[in-house]
């Protein structure tokens, strides 16, 4: 799905940098510096949005200069879609009672070639212009506070398979190095601490391929400096075992497990961990695995084993097997992949094509509740709309 997201980011950028290049040069200012000659006012204009998305580049990285200008291009359509509807009601509007408007006169082919028809034309677009940039601006500026805003995402399930309460904590898609470090994830680790959690279970995509040794070190020693009663519990994601050759990446896969485990981590890979509160830890394979010719184990296959008097905590990073899931029976099932969805309407499309069964939130199927993380924080975009970063705090109020 990503490479067809990407694809189309291309082709939205093409396009709409032609469009709205085109649209400022017809701005009076950029007109009398270019002395009227529309073509000249097309190339600097051009030139200077090009100029700008390279700074980008340079500043923040490919992806997000992609997304910041094709926003810039759909609001710049939308605005002048509104200018010129309004503009054609106010034509339409009576200047007396019961008596139309005078239709107004034809352009004249210099007018045509050398400026938009009107002033009034013209301040209509530069109006639109405006508009745009403000609310695009105001948009990812909104995108980027709920992208590095981490908040905290409050769930409460009662049962009777517990006879007390239990505080779970979800961690998910940190990738470690996109929008903190390790230092940052150390912050929100001592924030969790603080919350008394029971056990904390990470759900994936921990570590990106960009993420730097030193990084994924300092973020496998944060985790094992959070206090949690019965620790921390870990599955991989489909980027934590990399799409990049170790050599390439810096580190092995054998020396993150090492580095989690020698923290004091759990390391689950189709297994289960029962812990003396009465809840029992299901940890999934990632479902890329498949792809890599090694499949997974099915999901009944993993409960095949399990105590169904205990309360059981299923770990999938990708929300792709919720039908799987409900029938073969766990309390409660954790995952995250999506995001949140990233991008408007991004998360809508996922689950209309059917790559994931939910993109955000709680869902319940049968006897089991499906809890979608947004995640910590993101792969390489900088921007969340529609969503926000969060960890998820569960409390169980057990009523055996």
């Amino acid at each position: 799905m990503w490479y067809l997201v990407i694809i189309a980011l291309l082709a939205l950028f093409v396009s709409g940098l032609l469009y709205v290049s085109f649209r400022a040069a017809d701005a009076r200012f950029v007109r009398r510096l270019a002395k009227g000659r529309r073509g000249v006012a097309r190339a600097w204009c051009l030139a200077a949005f090009f100029a700008v998305f390279i700074v980008l580049c340079i500043v923040l990285n490919i992806m997000n200069a992609l997304v910041m200008f094709v926003h810039l291009f759909l609001f710049w359509a939308i605005c002048d879609g509104v200018a010129f509807a309004v503009s054609r009601i106010r034509r339409r509007k009576p200047t007396a009672a019961g008596e139309p408007a005078a239709p107004a006169a034809p352009a004249t082919a210099a007018q045509t070639d050398a400026e938009p028809a009107s002033r009034a034309a013209m301040t209509r677009r530069e109006f639109a212009g405006g508009a745009a940039l403000l609310l695009c601006g105001a948009y990812l500026g909104a995108g980027w506070v709920a992208d590095h805003r981490v908040r905290a995402t409050h769930y409460a399930f009662a049962t009777d398979k517990l006879a007390g309460p239990v505080r779970i904590v979800q961690i998910t898609d940190s990738h470690i190095g996109a929008t903190f470090h390790a230092e940052g994830f150390a912050h929100y680790m001592d924030e969790i601490s603080a919350l008394s959690p029971d056990l904390i279970v990470v759900t994936g995509d921990f570590v990106d391929d960009d993420t730097t040794r030193e990084d994924m070190l300092g973020a496998c020693a944060a985790l094992g400096r959070v206090r949690a009663s019965y620790g921390v519990f870990f599955v991989y994601g489909n980027h934590d075992k990399g799409y990049y050759p170790e050599e390439i990446r810096g580190w092995t896969n054998a020396e993150m497990r090492a580095a989690l485990e020698a923290a004091g981590v759990t390391v689950l890979e189709d297994a289960a961990a029962v812990l003396p509160c009465g809840v029992t830890v299901v940890g999934r394979q990632d479902r890329s695995e498949d792809a890599k010719g090694t499949p997974r184990a099915t999901a009944a296959a993993l409960m095949a084993g399990v105590d169904r008097s205990a309360y059981v905590l299923m770990l999938d990073h990708q929300p792709a097997d919720f039908a799987a899931e409900a029938a073969a029976g766990p309390d409660l099932v954790l995952c995250g992949h999506t995001h949140g969805g990233q991008f408007i309407p991004i998360g809508l499309a996922g689950e209309a094509l059917g790559i994931n069964d939910r993109t955000y939130g709680h869902e319940r199927r049968g006897g089991t509740d499906f809890i979608v993380s947004s995640g910590i924080s993101n792969w390489t975009f900088r921007f969340k709309t529609g969503c926000f970063s969060e960890y998820v705090v569960i409390d169980l109020a057990g009523t055996r």
